[in-house]
């Protein structure tokens, strides 16, 4: 369903249209299918823990930019053909384990690939900086990244990114400095679905 939304908004890319959008959150484990209910109303559902964490990674697309985010699970079943991004370690709400975030890249257009890969070495820099409290630091990367690209009309998605961590970097510096974040592990929670 992606690429027919990508392929609308190229389409009508110059005629005004409200862009289109949508995330995919996949996962894999074992769960339940069938038909769920009482003899009154039933459902023919899937339900399970994987389920609810697939949920929560579309729901964090919005945040990170992405179309198409996918657990570490799904990475690990796929081939070289995919194009991978690691994006985050986070906390889901509702889960005890963190979960390794990644966005499947292959439908990413030339021009969002290539910037992609320049910016490589200071995503790294950033989030390893982020990831040891380095906040500010790592802040800075992110804004001199957003300057660099804000007039590249192929921007919109790594913007999208870039924006997010550079504000939860502030944000997170703001609580280190008030004292409030004790015990910091790298490790960020998303407290919403």
């Amino acid at each position: 369903i992606n690429m027919q939304i990508i392929k609308f908004n190229n389409l009508h890319a110059k005629e005004n249209y409200t862009i289109l959008d949508s995330g995919i959150g996949i996962n894999y484990g074992e769960v339940i299918i069938g038909n769920i209910g009482s003899s009154s109303k039933m459902d023919y559902t899937v339900i399970g823990d994987p389920v609810n964490t697939a949920s929560r990674l579309e729901s964090l697309t919005k945040y990170y930019g992405s179309q198409i985010l996918v657990s570490e699970e799904i990475v690990d079943l796929l081939d070289d053909t995919y194009d991978i991004m690691f994006l985050d370690v986070v906390q889901l709400k509702g889960k005890q384990t963190p979960t390794k975030l990644y966005e499947v890249c292959n439908h990413h257009s030339a021009g969002v690939k290539r910037m992609r890969e320049k910016y490589k070495p200071y995503f790294k820099e950033a989030y390893e900086a982020y990831r040891s409290g380095e906040f500010s630091y790592a802040a800075d990367i992110y804004d001199v990244m957003l300057f660099d690209i804000t007039n590249n009309n192929e921007s919109t998605r790594l913007n999208t990114l870039i924006s997010f961590y550079a504000t939860r970097a502030k944000a997170l510096q703001k609580q280190q400095t008030k004292g409030l974040l004790i015990g910091w592990n790298g490790i960020y929670q998303f407290l919403n679905k």
